[in-house]
C-alpha cells in the first residue's frame, strides 16, 4: 500500500511467499544489489534512526538499482505485479 500495490495484491503476496526458499546465487549484478542496499541501509539512506523503519525502507524503495538497469525497486515491483495481473487475465481467457 505505501508505494501504491492493493491489499489483495500484498495479502497474495505474503501468502505466496510463505514457502519461498533461499539459494546461492552466481549472479554478480544480484548480489552487489544487495551489497549496496546493506552499504547504503547500515551507513546512508537507512541508517537515520530517528526516521521509521517503513519510512527508511520506502527510501531504500526509491533508490536506483543496478540489477534493475537503474530503476528504483518500488517501480519495478509495481511493474512486476502489472505483468501479473496482465498474465493471469490472459491465461483465465484461454
Amino acid at each position: 500500500m505505501a508505494i501504491g500495490l492493493a491489499e489483495t495484491d500484498i495479502d497474495e503476496e505474503i501468502t505466496q511467499m510463505r514457502s519461498a526458499y533461499f539459494a546461492k546465487t552466481a549472479d554478480r549484478r544480484v548480489l552487489g544489489s544487495l551489497n549496496d542496499f546493506v552499504f547504503h541501509f547500515e551507513h546512508g539512506t537507512g541508517s537515520d534512526l530517528s526516521v521509521s523503519i517503513l519510512e527508511r525502507t520506502l527510501r531504500m524503495a526509491r533508490m536506483p538499482c543496478g540489477a534493475i538497469e537503474y530503476a528504483y525497486p518500488s517501480e519495478a515491483a509495481l511493474a512486476a505485479f502489472a505483468a501479473r495481473k496482465v498474465m493471469k487475465a490472459a491465461s483465465s481467457a484461454a
